[in-house]
């Protein structure tokens, strides 16, 4: 039985010298079968000419007609693409040997699986593998390392985890999917914004079972002025985060498949979104701008409003107490923030550890947030929710 055809995916735009290392990362598979489609928004000849010089009929080269933005020739490539299975490399990722290999392996032994996820590395601008801080707190040795040991992960799960507790995966780079699943869920969407990927994934999630990898089979590139640095550093359009969840809410598919605990769903969804929304005011306390953190905290507020109803409904709350507790819940994320980055706060520390955030306290304050243990239960019990959700970090 002949092997399936894999679709390599690259969108390109205006760096033909790391372009070619991806090129080059592909074309040393150690899977044959494999076309590589890159559709390219650059301003000059430069990536034509240099794909041209590696002379290998399985790169499919597309000019796009000026340049039409990312998501646009996301589209095209994914239009162009013929292989039974679709990988989305980014021009300035690189596969490891037995990526495609591997992946392709998974599907065709699980035919419900839509999506095949590995973590990755992170790398510099040399290639050398690096680890960088997001957010200050957290120390990045891999992305997206989903748990211990290959695995079949059920629909239900992973996209029960992708709405309100972390993101099994997001990065193109380091995800297989099958092409009948993209064509299934339609061409990626430029209302997503910088989460297009994580709506991807998401949408995916709601008819098709994953399967993880646990060997990275991916190096992801993060550079000071990568698109995702920049994005962590001045601040995120954090309305994206609600978009895509709210979108995906919207299917009937997903009523269904969690009819038995939906309006708990709904609302640890949009609260989780609410979290990492959150993570936008270290961007403004980092620069020391007011008006980031207020607008984060607005944002949050405008976009959270059904909590309120939920909680007034059906937990008999008023409306005056539910906002109280998100006002408690939103001061003491920026209490915690504030601290890490050694700033006055007029809050006693761990006075109200509404969200679990000890996998950045240390000594003393992860001691008194254990010690507070009680009072996490008691905010939960009073309408605070979701409070045994981590923060995770979206690319």
């Amino acid at each position: 039985m002949p092997s399936p055809l894999v679709s390599i995916c690259i969108p390109t735009y205006n760096r033909p010298n790391l372009l070619q290392r991806t090129v080059r990362s592909c074309l040393a598979q150690t899977y044959p079968n494999f076309e590589i489609v890159v559709t390219d928004n650059s301003t000059d000849s430069a990536s034509r000419e240099m794909l041209a010089k590696l002379s290998d009929p399985r790169i499919r080269y597309y000019s796009n007609s000026g340049n039409i933005g990312a998501t646009a020739s996301v589209n095209r490539g994914l239009s162009l693409a013929t292989g039974k299975y679709i990988s989305m490399l980014m021009d300035d990722d690189l596969f490891k040997p037995q990526c495609l290999e591997l992946m392709v392996e998974a599907f065709e032994n699980h035919p419900t699986v839509g999506v095949v996820m590995a973590p990755m590395h992170l790398i510099g601008a040399d290639d050398e593998r690096i680890f960088p801080k997001f957010y200050i707190f957290r120390t990045m040795r891999y992305r997206y390392r989903y748990q211990v040991g290959d695995g079949f992960v059920d629909r239900r799960r992973v996209l029960k985890d992708f709405l309100t507790r972390d993101y099994p995966c997001c990065v193109p780079s380091g995800i297989m999917y099958r092409a009948e699943g993209l064509r299934r869920i339609g061409p990626a969407d430029p209302s997503a914004d910088f989460a297009g990927d994580l709506d991807f994934a998401m949408r995916l999630a709601v008819y098709y079972d994953f399967y993880y990898i646990d060997q990275v089979l991916t190096s992801w590139r993060y550079v000071p002025s990568s698109h995702t640095a920049t994005l962590h550093q001045n601040g995120l359009n954090i309305g994206a985060f609600y978009f895509v969840t709210r979108k995906c809410l919207a299917q009937d598919e997903i009523k269904k498949l969690f009819a038995d605990e939906w309006e708990t769903l709904v609302r640890d969804s949009i609260f989780f979104c609410s979290c990492r929304a959150l993570l936008n005011g270290l961007a403004g306390l980092r620069a020391k701008s007011p008006r980031l953190i207020l607008k984060t905290i607005k944002t949050i507020l405008k976009e959270d409003p059904a909590s309120e109803v939920t909680q007034v409904r059906h937990e008999n709350r008023s409306f005056d107490d539910v906002r109280k507790i998100k006002a408690l819940v939103l001061q003491d994320q920026l209490d915690v923030l504030k601290r890490a980055l050694g700033l006055r706060t007029n809050v006693a520390d761990n006075k109200h550890p509404s969200l679990r955030h000890d996998w950045y306290l240390t000594g003393t304050e992860k001691e008194s947030a254990q010690a507070n243990c009680l009072a996490v239960r008691a905010d939960r019990d009073s309408g605070a929710r979701g409070v045994n959700h981590s923060f995770a970090f979206s690319h």
